[in-house]
């Protein structure tokens, strides 16, 4: 192959270095000596009988630039060469990183970067399909990224004029290679769409961080492609719009005219989605929108989330969330409202307690949250609680947990003993009732209180748990409660029930 130094043309192209080498061919950054312009010129060794097919598929390459010139997202052809020892291509050096780079040094790219990208991709390949080219090996590998952010197809060695082509062609780069390239015995002739599929694919990588299949041998993975649906590129990431969704799996289906028919179509769905152009918040502000028409407020409100502060459309999304909130907590209030009639009207108070806690968080001056919390209207022996000689009607146990300590502490405990005989001695963040949701009741003692804690005259650990039941004699320091379910009418001091 070429060294350093070596000439080509009558000594017009020198070699300066190697870019890539492969089995067959190599390319090579040269320097055109009579315009010093630089330029890639992929080389091949001529050795006559050898790798006849890639020779023909090379002077393919070379007819399908030599068309293909004008398309600013496809590398410009300059010079077929034919020498004693090799063959080779001149084209346009285009610097930058190709697309597989760039996913291996960036992970997954934003979807209106990927779509940039694939737009481009598509406009490079409706040219080409215009003059009845298929590239037929499209693949990360195959675009290039310039600095400026112009994209460039390259490598179009496996190129198919599509007047000639027949089902014994089996060319491509199998994780990106469509259904019938793989087997066109069943999925038909490999034509334009077949091209659809690979940036489909390609687009999924962008994406997904990874291509729609992966298979441990060709066999495997041809076997994927034929039979399998992969998941949706929001498999793998939540910020992905449907419509970007639908776009990509439409370029996967497998059979070929379920895809879109030219490059031209998959470009105007690009166009249509909102997401190519500049500010991708305003495409996920529609989203939200869709959403917010179908009542699906939830949704609404995720995609009103991911319109970036930067876009235009940050302060409409900011409205138009503060709207959603304001449905969301009417629906939760208006659903935690049935279910406490229905918990009332079956004097379930524990359940009651729960849902007017859960009311109050959402609207903290509800009137008839408020009522019943306090036990007005039902007797206080149904409420589990903690009583004592000083608050025989006691206080109530309500929630999953109730804090228990002394003010003044930040925050303050559910049940304050500070006004209790001995108040003192309890520590202010003493600890909490616990009610499990199989009906189990426990006592939690913070571990950084200061004074001791019995059940029944046994002392309970600090920062230990313990299960506690109906009667239960509790101490705090020195005050002394008893703890009542509301499963007995067992009462203290004047208000027996």
């Amino acid at each position: 192959m070429l060294n350093i130094g070596d000439t080509l043309r009558d000594n017009r192209y020198k070699i300066i270095y190697e870019i890539s080498t492969g089995s067959i061919a190599g390319v090579f950054l040269a320097r055109d000596q009579v315009t010093r312009e630089l330029f890639a010129i992929k080389v091949i060794e001529r050795k006559p009988g050898e790798h006849e097919e890639f020779r023909k598929a090379f002077n393919a390459e070379a007819k399908a630039l030599a068309q293909l010139q004008d398309d600013p997202h496809i590398a410009r052809f300059e010079h077929f060469g034919v020498e004693e020892k090799y063959l080779f291509i001149v084209m346009e050096y285009v610097p930058g990183k190709t697309l597989a780079e760039f996913i291996t040094a960036s992970g997954r790219l934003d979807e209106r970067d990927a779509l940039k990208i694939t737009r481009q991709v598509a406009e490079a390949l409706q040219s080409a399909h215009d003059k009845g080219i298929i590239h037929s090996d499209l693949k990360p590998n195959n675009i290039m990224l310039k600095p400026d952010g112009l994209v460039k197809v390259l490598d179009f060695g496996m190129a198919l004029d599509v007047s000639k082509v027949t089902s014994s062609h089996f060319r491509g780069t199998p994780a990106y290679m469509s259904p019938e390239q793989v087997d066109p015995a069943t999925f038909g002739t490999p034509g334009i769409q077949s091209d659809i599929y690979s940036l489909g694919a390609t687009l999924y990588e962008m994406l997904a961080g990874r291509p729609p299949f992966t298979g441990r041998t060709i066999l495997e993975l041809a076997k994927l492609i034929t039979e399998r649906t992969p998941p949706p590129p929001s498999n793998y990431r939540e910020d992905i719009l449907p419509d970007v969704d639908r776009l990509v799996m439409r370029c996967l289906e497998k059979n070929p005219f379920q895809r879109f028919q030219t490059p031209r179509e998959l470009i105007e769905a690009i166009d249509r989605s909102g997401v190519e152009a500049e500010d991708i918040g305003c495409a996920r502000l529609e989203q939200a929108r869709r959403h917010n028409n179908r009542e699906e407020w939830e949704q609404a409100k995720e995609w009103c989330s991911r319109v970036p502060r930067a876009s235009a459309c940050y302060e409409e999304a900011q409205m138009l969330l503060a709207q959603l909130e304001l449905r969301i907590k009417e629906k939760r209030l208006k659903s935690l409202e049935a279910s406490l009639v229905v918990a009332r009207n079956n004097e379930d108070w524990n359940r009651v307690n729960t849902l007017c806690r859960d009311i109050l968080t959402l609207d903290p001056k509800h009137a008839q949250a408020q009522e019943l919390l306090s036990g007005k209207g039902r007797e206080p022996w149904r409420l589990p609680r903690l009583v004592s000689e000083q608050n025989p009607d006691g206080y109530p146990l309500v929630g999953y947990k109730t804090s228990i300590g002394r003010v003044p502490s930040a925050p303050p405990p559910d049940i304050d003993l500070s006004k209790e005989k001995g108040g003192k001695t309890v520590s202010r963040p003493h600890g909490w009732i616990i009610r499990e949701p199989n009906g189990t009741w426990l006592l939690e003692v913070n571990a950084e209180s200061r004074n001791e804690t019995y059940v029944n005259k046994e002392l309970v650990e600090k920062g230990a748990k313990r299960v506690i039941k109906d009667e239960d004699e509790l101490e705090f320091g020195d005050v002394k409660l008893t703890f009542l379910t509301g499963s007995s009418r067992k009462s203290h001091g004047a208000n027996s029930a």
